[in-house]
């Protein structure tokens, strides 16, 4: 079937916090496709109240279907989520699938149960989530599981088009593919996702057809067979040179019983080497034995020659390691105040905000360029791509493959590694 002009908006602009106008652009989405909206390092200045605030006054004409609504008339049409966190972890997945709509479920003054359950059924159904009951807590799902409450949230309310802000953030590979996997199934009964995002080249992977945006709006429409003519350059942080004679860090033949084995790695100044894998590679407990928290079974660890036993030891030859689930002013601190001269971080830019992330990357990369080095373990292959020189893939338990930003390598390449 055809595609079809779904949403259409004319001039569309917006002011948030009574500041600057933003927008004064047009904007079409056509039935049955995921629409990238690729807009750089600084996204578009202002968009993030729409997601956030449905206060946000908006200016413009708005076609749905074909006919002309009000600009208004959008949050009942289209369903909105970004990077944030929607879910509530108190309620249960069924009253956070129906969340401010609850009533649609009363009968003389009490929550039919059997109503709401029912629908929250078919609703999780449509995601891939018909193993998880309606009276399941949310704060027992996974971050994949939240993002597909979202959607199923989204759906359950009969939107027709779904607004996607840097979505797909903190969602490893396989999570990734499952998300897209339900936008597609809602792509193919009519509807339509907008994708917004300043990774080009998840757009890439994910779209039917890309905007380059900034805050003039619209700059350039490429459709899928034009996305090899898309310079990816624009999309990367500009990576330090690593000093290829100065290895500041080894692993020599770590093995950790049931877990990995014969690990080999080498760190060099003014570097930030990623390390990428799936969840149960073993790539987390590799991030504690590099800086000496947990001791393998074999191997050793060097620190420009000396040899390191112990987390003690990694602190005196200036190794500090950055895990997982640290808030953001904490990261902060340790990069900036710790004088270390190497960092072993796992996923810690995970689940902070876009602007945080940001920041914490540009630190990064000024503790290279003073002479510093960077271990970086992650499930997440768009991350590294962005901050990493080189990238080690891990799988099973063995470093598998290697990627060097000198050589150039793209997305599909690295994760065609990760799972075969």
């Amino acid at each position: 079937m055809d595609k079809q002009e779904l949403l259409s908006l004319w001039n569309f602009s917006f002011v948030e916090k009574k500041q600057k106008k933003y927008g004064g652009f047009d904007l079409s989405v056509l039935s049955r496709e995921i629409l990238g909206i690729f807009c750089g390092e600084c996204g578009i200045p202002g968009f993030d109240g729409i997601f956030k605030n449905k206060n946000v006054k908006m200016n413009g004409k708005a076609f749905i279907n074909g006919e002309q609504a009000d600009i208004k008339k959008l949050y009942d049409f289209a369903g909105f989520a970004n990077d944030s966190d929607m879910i509530i972890d108190e309620l249960s997945v069924a009253e956070n699938v129906f969340l401010g709509r609850i009533r649609q479920h009363e009968r003389f003054a009490r929550v039919n149960t059997v109503s709401l359950f029912n629908q929250s059924r078919r609703a999780l159904s449509e995601v891939g989530l018909s193993h998880i009951s309606p009276d399941f807590a949310a704060k027992s799902l996974t971050v994949g599981e939240k993002k597909l409450l979202e959607i199923a949230k989204i759906l359950s309310d009969g939107k027709k088009v779904i607004f996607l802000k840097d979505f797909f953030v903190s969602l490893n590979l396989d999570e990734r593919y499952r998300v897209v996997k339900v936008l597609r199934k809602f792509t193919v009964r009519g509807g339509s996702v907008v994708l917004f995002s300043n990774d080009l080249d998840e757009l890439k992977c994910f779209c039917d057809r890309i905007v380059f945006f900034d805050d003039r709006g619209p700059q350039r429409i490429y459709n899928s067979d034009e996305f090899c003519n898309i310079s990816t350059s624009q999309n990367r942080i500009k990576k330090a040179t690593p000093n290829e004679c100065e290895v500041t860090f080894r692993a020599i033949n770590l093995c950790l019983p049931y877990v990995f084995s014969n690990v080999n790695i080498r760190l060099c100044k003014g570097e930030i080497l990623g390390i990428l894998g799936l969840k149960n590679s073993g790539i987390h407990e590799l991030s504690e034995v590099l800086c000496g928290a947990l001791m393998p079974e074999r191997g050793r660890l060097t620190v420009k020659g000396r040899r390191i036993k112990s987390i003690r030891e990694a602190h005196k030859r200036k190794l500090v390691y950055v895990k997982h689930g640290w808030e953001y002013d904490d990261i902060m601190d340790i990069l900036t105040c710790s004088g270390a001269q190497i960092f072993v971080m796992d996923t810690v830019l995970e689940g902070l905000s876009v602007e945080q992330s940001t920041r914490i990357e540009n630190v990064m990369r000024d503790i290279c360029s003073r002479g510093g080095a960077i271990i970086y373990v992650s499930q997440y292959t768009n991350r590294l791509i962005r901050i990493c020189d080189r990238i080690a893939v891990m799988r099973r338990g063995v470093i598998s493959n290697e990627f060097c930003a000198s050589d150039g390598y793209s997305k599909p390449q690295i994760d065609k590694a990760v799972l075969t």
